[in-house]
């Protein structure tokens, strides 16, 4: 015990010394004074956080990190593990006709025909766009004669013009005043059904340009119109390879692109369906990984994680807090924080405190401080981060807790390590606040220097600031937390990669950490989850029909060392 209590003594004698704020220093002379007494006289320091009476030993904090990823609009755009024989031969066939099309690879007209295309400059005409008559002209000069598949779905021209991506994200699932609707295509969770081509083809008319939907604005305005009042210009100046011609038209030409890539779709799966066909396919995987998604997540945190201390969450969506509010068991024992922002983008970090170990109304977030600081073109958004302090319920000890979700290269991830670290240390480091930090830092084993970042770099930059993580100051490149990989049953092939590919084109990475200063605490007992059981399955791809997010649930014990 004395052996433990000297290291403490000390750094209250050193604060006491040097310390710059008057009122500090005396509170720490006087505890410089108790320490040492209680070192000779062998008796526990009265009120000292993590230390008990009997025995000696710190106690720990349980601890999980989990970006339990925003709702993926498109059931079908990552391979998922689904033991279901049907599912495979699906995705398989989609696989085989994108990438060995052979004879199947037909003209684009015979899939998207003329009548089509007149029918839609039509609509487009009555929806008073300038350049149809130019886009029907750009059709014949440029899709006519052209193959569905290498000639467009893999044409990497269109890929770089966003001209079937850019209309698929805004009419693919929009949030309106009554819900979500969806556009009738393949690669999302319409819920209703294609009886034929044609059928499909008129439902996608209807939806377009005939249903009108009541979506919000901004300043909180509603407004009602069709969809295609949603399709946006598609500016050279974001995207150079779009032509000032094709900019000046883009309108009308990226819904003749959305018509063609959709139709082309529905035109594979017919051929390649099984015998439940892709439809029933598509309602079973809505349902647990979107419709359910949420449900299921509360039920991993509430079964498998629920006597946790604290939880780190990130891309929580904002209507998650209600679902966790409606959990009574959940509700009961966490404290939910999210962080202040205007409710428009809907993917947050947030941090659940356990009732019973943290005085929740003490609570004070810090995190527009923080974000104050950061250096221009440091690509965080609203809601990325949230950073609060907060006092333990027995000891009266503060905390500084942070979580935070990294852009998809992790090149905000060091910046806002850095900028987190010199607001702590500039603003709680005499106060003998502890810190913990939840991150999916979106690191990579193999990184593309100035694109993205690199795990071993990370971790030796975090070391450098006095910082260990639950992965140890060298974190293990391939000690991953993400087995994913992009299908060919979504708008960006470039991305795609067959089943054999997974390790080499996937997102195959070690992306989430608890950081800690290695002077507060050690860490013990981690480990990965990606079944909500707490069993992690080496190479198996997520997320599955039981674990809905493509994140591992990272878990780790802090044991707080004696010298603060």
């Amino acid at each position: 015990y004395c052996f433990e209590m000297f290291p403490f003594a000390f750094r209250n004698i050193r604060n006491w010394v040097t310390g710059s704020n008057s009122l500090r220093r005396r509170s720490y002379g006087i505890t410089a004074l108790f320490s040492v007494a209680a070192t000779f006289l062998q008796k526990p320091l009265l009120g000292r956080a993590f230390s008990t009476c009997e025995g000696n030993m710190a106690p720990k904090l349980s601890v999980i990190n989990w970006n339990i990823a925003a709702i993926n609009n498109n059931p079908f755009e990552y391979w998922i593990t689904y033991d279901d024989k049907e599912y495979a031969e699906l995705m398989d066939g989609v696989q085989e006709f994108i990438v060995n099309p052979g004879e199947k690879d037909v003209n684009i007209e015979t899939v998207f025909t003329e009548e089509m295309l007149f029918e839609l400059a039509g609509l487009m005409t009555e929806q008073g766009w300038d350049g149809v008559e130019e886009t029907k002209a750009y059709f014949e000069s440029n899709f006519k004669g052209k193959t569905i598949i290498s000639g467009f779905m893999k044409n990497d021209e269109l890929g770089k013009k966003r001209l079937a991506s850019m209309p698929d994200r805004i009419t693919n699932t929009i949030n309106t005043a009554d819900g979500q609707v969806y556009r009738p295509t393949p690669i999302n969770c319409y819920q209703g059904t294609f009886g034929s081509f044609s059928d499909w083809w008129g439902q996608w008319k209807e939806f377009m340009f005939k249903q009108q939907i009541t979506t919000v604005s901004r300043k909180g305005d509603e407004i009602t119109s069709n969809v295609a009042s949603l399709i946006v210009p598609i500016k050279s100046a974001k995207y150079p390879a779009v032509t000032d011609e094709e900019e000046r038209i883009s309108k009308p030409l990226s819904t003749v692109c959305a018509a063609i890539f959709d139709s082309i779709l529905i035109h594979m799966l017919a051929q390649i369906e099984g015998e439940r066909g892709w439809q029933k396919l598509r309602h079973d995987m809505c349902l647990a990984l979107n419709m359910k998604k949420n449900e299921r997540t509360v039920e991993i945190l509430r079964s498998s994680y629920g006597n946790v201390d604290i939880m780190f969450l990130q891309e929580v969506a904002n209507a998650f807090a209600g679902d966790i509010e409606r959990d009574e068991t959940l509700n009961r024992d966490y404290e939910m924080i999210v962080p202040v922002t205007n409710g428009k983008r809907n993917q947050n970090s947030v941090i659940l405190l356990k009732r019973s170990v943290f005085d929740v109304a003490s609570v004070v977030d810090v995190t527009s401080t923080v974000y104050a600081a950061f250096k221009e073109g440091v690509p965080v958004a609203e809601g990325d981060l949230l950073a609060i302090t907060v006092n333990s319920k027995e000891t009266d000890e503060k905390f500084f807790l942070a979580s935070f979700h990294g852009d998809t290269n992790g090149l905000a991830t060091i910046p806002v390590v850095e900028q987190v670290h010199h607001y702590f240390q500039n603003n709680l480091l005499d106060s003998g606040t502890r810190f913990i930090f939840g991150l999916d830092a979106n690191t990579y084993e193999n990184a593309k220097p100035g694109k993205t970042q690199c795990v071993k770099e990370f971790g030796e930059y975090y070391t450098s600031l006095g910082m260990n993580s639950c992965n140890g100051p060298t974190p293990n490149p391939s000690n991953y937390t993400t087995y994913n990989a992009r299908t060919f049953l979504q708008t960006q092939l470039n991305k795609a990669c067959t089943r054999e590919e997974f390790l080499t084109k996937g997102d195959v990475n070690p992306k989430d950490f608890v950081l800690f200063y290695d002077h507060d605490f050690s860490s013990s007992e981690t480990s990965k989850d990606n079944t909500g059981e707490k069993k992690f399955i080496e190479k198996m791809v997520f997320p599955t029909l039981t674990f809905p997010s493509d994140h591992a649930v990272l878990y780790t014990e802090l044991e707080a060392k004696t010298e603060l």
